[in-house]
């Protein structure tokens, strides 16, 4: 797991937490909460065969609700977000009517749902394998940057034997794996979804 120098963990770290003490633009957002937007009709396509088997799911990171509330339009109905951003939670919890946990992940010490997801997280924290941990859940989606360069407001770039050795480590069991390649942005991004086993 190449966590870079410090200096670029520590600047990782600045802006990750930067942007959730400034205001966002949400009206430059807004094509992305639309039920069609491309980015998450993906991700939804990827975890749908599992979707009436879940009751709960909690969205690490959940930004302004996009995602959650695309599962809600799937008639799940407890829907909750990890979210620190203040404008992003409010906006969520006023216009979609989905509670938001308004803090840190590291300040959530256990991760509680059915479904537990993480889109575009791990690479922003410091101890990945302490998020893993925390998670009581019987599945968990996950996506996130492998095999690449440490950019701006990541701390660290994975490995795929990394993260899987830690997904056994805590019992978890991949049952769906792809592969994206976002030629834009040269990024080879892991779509994951695992089972707890002996949950």
């Amino acid at each position: 797991m190449n966590k870079g120098t410090k200096e670029q963990r520590n600047k990782g770290t600045i802006d990750y937490k930067r942007g959730y003490r400034t205001k966002p633009n949400l009206f430059k957002k807004l094509f992305w909460l639309l039920p069609f937007s491309l980015k998450h009709f993906k991700t939804i396509n990827f975890i749908k065969h599992i979707i009436p088997k879940v009751n709960s799911v909690v969205d690490v990171g959940s930004s302004e609700g996009k995602f959650l509330y695309l599962l809600k339009l799937r008639s799940i109905k407890n829907l909750k977000g990890i979210e620190p951003n203040i404008y992003y939670s409010e906006f969520c919890e006023k216009y979609f009517k989905i509670p938001v946990i308004k803090k840190y992940i590291e300040e959530v010490p256990i991760i509680k749902a059915d479904l537990v997801t993480a889109i575009a997280i791990l690479e922003h924290l410091e101890n990945p394998e302490n998020f893993i941990r925390r998670i009581d859940a019987k599945y968990l989606f996950l996506v996130f940057p492998i095999e690449n360069p440490i950019v701006e407001g990541h701390i660290q770039s994975l490995t795929f034997r990394e993260v899987m050795d830690m997904f056994y480590k805590y019992h978890w069991k991949p049952i769906k794996i792809e592969l994206y390649w976002k030629e834009q942005i040269k990024s080879l991004d892991l779509f994951i979804l695992l089972e707890k086993k002996n949950r």
